[in-house]
């Protein structure tokens, strides 16, 4: 029998074919992922519900006062600082520029995460991990809305700090552990959530194949544990040991349905079917079968690195856990952004044992593999068609918000001294994007040196994206000075999203 030449038979492992995926062709990926969503809603980006908090806080405030300073029960001074440096860039009237900066540390999460896996010896599965996350599907509350800059920055640094990690496990370099050390502070002191991460790369630490002296590794350890110890005691002092905004962290923990929470947040990962245009709502039945069909290869072929890859997922969540997100919408999926990180690379083990069959592979090892290519296909392409679907609906929630802000303060500077009832200020959509909280109102005002002076009440309504004739009433507010109430009374009504832009005249 004449055999082929070694040099022309086809047999090489996909993982090889596929080893041309440098890191040049993810960058160029990234790049394309960026211009695109840049050009969807970066044009059209308007500050919405806490965003003219967060930035009337970082402006109002110098640097000290931020650095030693609680602001509405969270201590985030770095995130602050990055928000104030945005302020004097963009200030009030380039809302765009705020949501290009979300977007470019979104990007660059993504490349942490693939050069991460690259260094762990992932090949196509860390294509396909950094691939998936930089789309995102299930938690683009994140880098949609300007106030996720929070999360956006600690992962930025916690991911940064895994890097730096994984160069010193490699190079010895004691420049790398510095670095690494420096970046989880750096994440601590953008977002508290960072802290569950002081578990999770000592694990790293301990689990590299590339065993260190134990003295060494101690060390390494203990230099995590000091900055998280040091930020925990500061934090105690300026806002209270588990005190949030919403209560005692312990309290919220304890009085949750911890399983449904969970079940919520794995739901909202699994399950992008009500996220999808609706000509393609069937594609969100078949991104959930190549999810579990990937999973259960993983369970499989590496089932203590799957299983511990999913724990940590539990325990990512933990410092949230108190709260679910909804799986048709996209409120709260910012909470979900780092925790998806580990079912991301579970999935990409299964990817990657399904493509590593040889190309002229034969019964059960060639349906494995082509198995595997149909089903990286439908996660992504369900993934892309999904993040561009909510794309679409938060560029319509800014335009509505900025529809609404501009017939408000319109009204209000054209009869000064009146008493105006907004009959639907928009307060958020169905579909989860938020939009408008009256106090809003009052901050753009003041930032285009043009104060209302109205007494103002406003009924807000709760909209939907795909059902234009929804209108739920929500609650009512009333702001601005007390005024007279048997004055002028000067009704508002929020007609539809106009086209106008937000300038600083009056």
């Amino acid at each position: 029998m004449n055999h082929l030449p070694a040099k022309s038979h086809p047999t090489i492992d996909t993982v090889a074919r596929v080893s041309t995926l440098r890191p040049l062709h993810f960058a160029i990926l990234v790049g394309i992922f960026y211009a695109g969503l840049a050009y969807l809603i970066g044009s059209s980006y308007f500050f919405i519900y806490d965003d003219t908090a967060l930035i009337d806080v970082a402006s109002g405030n110098s640097v000290a006062h931020i650095l030693q300073t609680s602001f509405t029960g969270f201590f985030r001074p770095l995130t602050l600082l990055l928000v104030k440096l945005e302020t004097i860039g963009f200030g009030w009237t380039r809302p765009y520029g705020y949501i290009l900066v979300s977007l470019l540390m979104h990007s660059l999460n993504a490349i942490l995460l693939y050069a991460i896996l690259r260094r762990l010896d992932f090949s196509i599965g860390a294509f396909f991990a950094g691939a998936f996350f930089l789309l995102s599907p299930f938690a683009t509350e994140t880098f949609f809305w300007f106030s996720s800059q929070f999360d956006l920055l600690s992962a930025l640094l916690t991911l940064l700090s895994t890097w730096m990690l994984l160069l010193y496990r490699d190079s010895g370099k004691t420049r790398h552990a510095i670095c690494a050390v420096l970046s989880y502070t750096g994440a601590l002191f953008s977002k508290e959530n960072a802290i569950i991460f002081v578990t999770v790369l000592p694990l790293l630490i301990i689990w590299q194949r590339k065993k260190a002296p134990a003295a060494r590794t101690a060390w390494l350890i203990s230099a995590f544990l000091v900055p998280a110890a040091g930020y925990l005691a500061i934090r105690s002092m300026l806002v209270g040991a588990f005190h949030s905004p919403y209560g005692n962290m312990l309290s919220l923990v304890q009085n949750a349905d911890i399983v449904s929470h969970l079940a919520s947040y794995a739901r909202t990962f699994s399950d992008l079917s009500l996220k999808m245009p609706e000509a393609f709502s069937w594609v969100g039945i078949s991104y959930t079968g190549a999810l579990i069909a990937f999973l259960a290869t993983a369970l499989y072929c590496r089932p203590k690195l799957t299983v511990t890859t999913l724990l940590l997922f539990c325990l990512a969540l933990s410092p949230v856990i108190w709260t679910a997100p909804t799986h048709a919408g996209t409120a709260d999926t910012r909470f979900l952004y780092v925790p998806a990180i580990f079912p991301i690379i579970a999935i990409s083990i299964g990817v990657e044992t399904s493509l590593r069959q040889p190309v002229l592979s034969d019964g059960w090892t060639r349906i494995a593999r082509n198995a595997g290519i149909a089903g990286t296909g439908v996660l992504l392409s369900a993934a892309a068609l999904s993040t561009s679907e909510q794309a679409a609906i938060w560029r319509f929630a800014y335009e509505t918000a900025h529809s609404a802000v501009l017939d408000v303060l319109h009204t209000a500077w054209q009869n000064p001294g009146s008493t105006l009832h907004v009959r639907n200020l928009p307060l958020r959509l169905t579909e989860g994007p938020y939009l408008v909280k009256p106090y809003n109102l009052i901050h753009y005002a003041k930032a285009l040196d043009n104060p209302i002076s109205n007494r103002i009440v406003c009924d807000s309504a709760i909209l939907s994206y795909r059902d234009p004739e929804m209108l739920t009433p929500a609650e009512r507010s009333e702001l601005g000075p007390s005024g007279n109430e048997n004055g002028a009374i000067k009704d508002i009504v929020i007609g539809s999203p106009a086209r106008a832009r937000f300038l600083p005249t009056n």
